[in-house]
């Protein structure tokens, strides 16, 4: 049976995401050899796994064009800023984090069992390659806690876009919209350490686990009555939102229980989500006025997550 135009929508947005992180490590692996890899100190089986992971990749590409049928989009041209094989680590984590959320978000919008089933396993899939790579690759956190965070598909396609250059005129029109970017960084700050020494933090890729000041970019302002309106971000960790006021300096003050990968957007608004994804935590597509941000807190071992 043929998808739906909305499913179809869904599923393209899923088929758009799956080429672009085939193209990255396909790049990466032609671009970079055994020795590039071995010289960067990276573990023996590094470059084999991320293999693995592009035939993966290759896969799903496989089986979503197949459940699209004639209205499957097409891979467009990307621009991939990989130096060595330490940013194209890097990269790879980033997008299987963000391939994680992207997929939780849009499963719900599907309403075909097996499509559902489909995009739940290559789910299943994902989060183990952004496991892997975070605990093996380079030491760092495996996972954020008991659930992970979900995007909205314009939130999804927002982080996805500044890697994809240029598509085919042919390609369907999936409608959807991408956010201004937000930029953020941390300003340094003592930190308590797992041992108890002192740290500081200075980006947005590894943050200490304790409260801090963060600055974001340039963010549009808003008037109500006649005087300036508030702005927050919100910050999607796990099954929670959490909304933090942005001051007028665009600053924000960091709450110090954020584990794992968080993802943060500029919104207007504390208001509950309306935009299908599940109730409770997300952030309604209409009221978001730049974003996501990644963030990455550490999850130490010796931390409870209940």
């Amino acid at each position: 049976m043929r998808p739906s135009l909305a499913e179809t929508t869904v599923l393209n947005y899923l088929l758009t995401l799956e080429y672009l992180t085939n193209a990255l490590h396909q790049s990466g692996l032609a671009r970079f050899p055994s020795t590039a890899f071995t010289a960067a100190g990276l573990i023996a089986d590094a470059r084999g796994r991320f293999q693995q992971i592009s035939d993966h990749e290759t896969l799903h590409i496989s089986f979503l064009k197949s459940a699209i049928g004639n209205g499957a989009t097409a891979p467009c041209t990307y621009t991939f800023n990989l130096t060595d094989p330490q940013s194209f680590v890097k990269t790879s984590i980033l997008l299987k984090e963000s391939s994680v959320a992207m997929y939780i978000g849009a499963i719900p919008l599907l309403t075909n069992a097996t499509n559902v089933a489909l995009a739940s396993s290559i789910l299943a899939v994902q989060a183990r390659h952004s496991a892997w790579a975070s605990a093996a690759v380079v030491q760092q956190t495996p996972w954020s806690g008991g659930f992970d965070a979900q995007l909205s598909l314009n939130e999804g396609y927002s982080l996805i876009a500044p890697y994809i250059s240029k598509c085919p005129p042919t390609n369907p029109n999936l409608g959807l919209k991408t956010y201004p970017p937000l930029s953020a960084s941390s300003l340094v700050k003592p930190a308590t350490t797992a041992n108890g020494t002192t740290a500081t933090s200075t980006t947005t890729q590894n943050l200490t686990s304790s409260a801090f000041m963060m600055s974001l970019g340039p963010i549009g302002t808003r008037s109500e009555h006649g005087r300036r309106a508030p702005n927050y971000l919100a910050l999607l960790s796990g099954r929670s939102t959490v909304y933090v006021p942005i001051n007028a300096d665009n600053t924000v003050s960091v709450p110090n229980n954020l584990t794992g990968t968080v993802f943060g957007v500029v919104t207007t608004t504390t208001a509950p989500v309306s935009n299908g994804t599940a109730a409770g935590f997300g952030v309604s597509d209409e009221n978001v006025l730049a974003g996501p941000a990644i963030l990455q807190f550490p999850v130490y071992a010796w931390q409870r997550q209940l």
